[in-house]
C-alpha cells in the first residue's frame, strides 16, 4: 500500500502528463500549417517556459507577435495562469529531415493531396535519408486501395526496436487522415545517428578498434564507459 506522500508523488506525475499531453494536442491543432515538431515545458521559479519547435517559426509567431500572443492567452485562460507566471518561445527545427512530427504532416498533406501511398511514402523515405538519418520506417494503414483495410510498411537503412537505445535514438510520430473512403493511420519512425545528438550517448554495442602498439591496457581517461575497446592483435 502506497502512503500518502507516494500518492501525492504519484497524482503529481500524473497531472504533469496529463498537463503536457493536453498543451501537446491543443498546440498541434493551432500550428498545424506550421510544421509544428513539439513543445518543450519546463518548471521555472515563476511558473511555467514553453519552448515551441516548428519548421516555420515566422508563421507561428504571426504579424507582430499576435499568433504566439493568442496561444498564450489560450493557455492561461485554460489553466488558470498568471500572465507573469508563463513566458512562451517558438525556435525553428534546422533539421526538418530529422523530425518526426514534420514528416509525418508532410505525408498527411501529400495524401490529402491525392498522391498515391507508395510514391509518396518513398518521397518521404528518401528526403528523410538525404537528411542524415540511419534508418526509417513508414507505416500506412486503412482503406488505402478498396474497402478490405491492410497496412503497407517501408523501411530503409538501419532501426532499432527494442531495449533502451529505442527510446534514445528512434523519435516515432502517429497522425491519421481523413479521406473520402476512410481513416487512415500514419506511423514514422526515425532512427538518428549518434553523432547527431547533442546528448552524447552512443551505441552500447559500438567497438572502437585501436592500434595495440599505441594505447595502453587500461582505458583512456575520460572516455564514455559505454564504449568498448578492443586491443588489435598483429
Amino acid at each position: 500500500m502506497h502512503n500518502e506522500e507516494d500518492m501525492k508523488l504519484i497524482n503529481d506525475v500524473v497531472a504533469d502528463g496529463i498537463f503536457h499531453a493536453e498543451i501537446d494536442a491543443m498546440l498541434s491543432r493551432a500550428l498545424e500549417n506550421t510544421g509544428y515538431a513539439g513543445v518543450e515545458i519546463r518548471d521555472t521559479t515563476k511558473g511555467y517556459e514553453m519552448v515551441i519547435h516548428c519548421a516555420r517559426a515566422d508563421e507561428a509567431v504571426g504579424e507582430q507577435g499576435k499568433g504566439i500572443k493568442e496561444l498564450k492567452l489560450l493557455i492561461q485562460q485554460r489553466y488558470g495562469i498568471k500572465p507573469s507566471e508563463l513566458d512562451m518561445f517558438v525556435t525553428r527545427v534546422e533539421k526538418r529531415g530529422l523530425s518526426a512530427p514534420i514528416q509525418c504532416e508532410g505525408l498527411k498533406q501529400k495524401l490529402l493531396a491525392g498522391l498515391p501511398v507508395r510514391r509518396a511514402c518513398n518521397g518521404t523515405m528518401r528526403f528523410i535519408m538525404e537528411a542524415g538519418a540511419a534508418g526509417c520506417q513508414v507505416i500506412v494503414s486503412g482503406k488505402i486501395r478498396g474497402q478490405r483495410a491492410r497496412s503497407m510498411k517501408f523501411t530503409e537503412g538501419h532501426m532499432i526496436h527494442a531495449g533502451q537505445p529505442g527510446k534514445d535514438f528512434v523519435e516515432r510520430t502517429v497522425k491519421h487522415v481523413l479521406l473520402r473512403q476512410g481513416v487512415l493511420g500514419i506511423k514514422i519512425k526515425i532512427m538518428k545517428k549518434p553523432e547527431s545528438l547533442d546528448s552524447g550517448l552512443v551505441m552500447p554495442d559500438r567497438v572502437i578498434v585501436y592500434d595495440g602498439k599505441k594505447i595502453d591496457e587500461n582505458i583512456p581517461e575520460g572516455i564514455p564507459r559505454t564504449v568498448c575497446y578492443v586491443k588489435r592483435e598483429d
